[in-house]
C-alpha cells in the first residue's frame, strides 16, 4: 500500500476531507490543498483553495480554473528542496502529461503566497498557477514520501550506511546491495558489492564501474518486496531507481546470473531488466523487481 489516497471532489462543495494535505497559503490566506485534475489530455498536480470553491492547474501558460479534482490524502509527507527539474526517487507522483511523462507535486513562494504546482521534469522547471498565469521557476519544494526509504551518497573511503538494502549474492558469496550511480547522463540502478569496494552499472551493452553512487536505505527493510514481472511490467509500489538523460524513469531488478543474484534496472520501454556481469550487460525479460509497500 502507498500509505495515501486521492478523493474525488468538486469545487461547488467548497469542502475536502479532514485528511486532506495543506500544501501552502493563498495571499489572502486562505489554505491552499494538494490536488489534481485532468485538462486537455494530461494529469495535472493542482491546488485546491475550498474557500473559494475551486481549483486551478498551471497548463498552457495559463491558470486554469477546474470544477472536478482530486484531493490528495493523509500526512506521511515531507517537503524537501529541488531545482532544476531534479526528482527525489520518493518524491510523489501527482499526475501524468498525455505523452506519458510524470508529473510531480511542487510548491513555490510567489508573491506573498505558498501556491501548489507541477514539477515537470523534461522542462527542468516547477509551474504554479498564478494570477491567471502559469509561472516557471527553477527553485522550489517537492512533495516525498516521509520516513520511507532514502538513497544516501557514499563518498570513497566512508563508512557504509546503516539499514542499506541488501538485494542479492555474487558468485562468491558476496552480499549486493541496491544502489544506483551516474553514468553519460543517466542515473542508473548500480550493483553495490562493499567486500570489494566496487560498484557496476548496465549501460551500452557493458557492465560499467562507478567511482561515485548512493545506497537505497530503509528502517523498515520488511516493507520491501521483490516481486516477480516480465517484459517490463512495473508493478505498484515499485521502487524508482534512476531516471535516463531524457526523462524515463528507471527501476530497480534482478536476476540469477552465473550463480548469482545481481541488481541491475528495469528499463520499462525496453520491456526488459539489464544486469551488470562479467564485463556485460545482460537483458532478462523475466525478472524481480523491487516494491516498497
Amino acid at each position: 500500500m502507498s500509505g495515501y489516497y486521492w478523493v474525488d471532489t468538486k469545487s461547488r462543495h467548497g469542502y475536502v476531507p479532514s485528511t486532506a494535505l495543506r500544501g501552502g497559503t493563498d495571499i489572502d490566506g486562505s489554505p491552499i490543498y494538494v490536488g489534481r485534475a485532468f485538462h486537455e489530455g494530461d494529469w495535472i498536480p493542482a491546488k485546491v483553495i475550498p474557500s473559494k470553491h475551486i481549483a486551478y492547474v498551471p497548463y498552457g501558460g495559463d491558470e486554469v480554473g477546474v470544477e472536478k479534482f482530486q484531493v490528495l490524502c493523509e500526512q506521511h509527507f515531507e517537503w524537501v528542496a529541488g531545482h532544476g527539474g531534479q526528482v527525489p526517487s520518493n518524491a510523489v507522483v501527482g499526475g501524468r502529461t498525455c505523452d506519458g511523462e510524470d508529473l510531480y507535486i511542487g510548491r513555490v513562494g510567489h508573491d506573498g503566497a505558498w501556491t501548489v504546482g507541477k514539477v515537470q521534469p523534461s522542462h527542468e522547471t516547477c509551474y504554479i498557477p498564478f494570477d491567471g498565469k502559469e509561472i516557471g521557476h527553477k527553485d522550489y519544494e517537492i512533495l516525498v514520501l516521509k520516513g520511507s526509504y532514502q538513497w544516501v551518497d557514499v563518498a570513497p573511503g566512508a563508512m557504509f550506511p546503516s539499514f542499506a538494502i541488501q538485494g542479492g549474492k555474487d558468485v562468491d558469496g558476496s552480499p549486493i546491495y541496491v544502489g544506483q550511480g551516474f553514468h553519460n547522463g543517466d542515473w542508473l540502478p548500480a550493483k553495490v558489492i562493499p567486500n570489494k569496494r566496487a560498484v557496476y552499472v548496465p549501460y551500452g551493452g557493458k557492465e560499467i564501474l562507478v567511482p561515485t553512487f548512493k545506497v537505497l536505505t530503509g528502517r523498515m527493510k520488511h516493507r520491501f518486496i521483490w516481486v516477480l514481472s516480465s517484459g517490463g511490467n512495473v508493478p505498484p509500489g515499485a521502487v524508482p531507481g534512476g531516471r535516463t538523460s531524457n526523462g524515463e524513469i528507471l527501476y530497480v531488478g534482478r536476476a540469477p546470473h552465473g550463480g548469482s543474484l545481481t541488481i541491475g534496472k528495469v528499463h520499462p520501454t525496453h520491456g526488459s531488466c539489464y544486469i551488470p556481469f562479467g564485463g556485460t550487460e545482460h537483458p532478462y525479460k523475466s525478472y524481480e523487481i523491487l516494491t516498497y509497500r
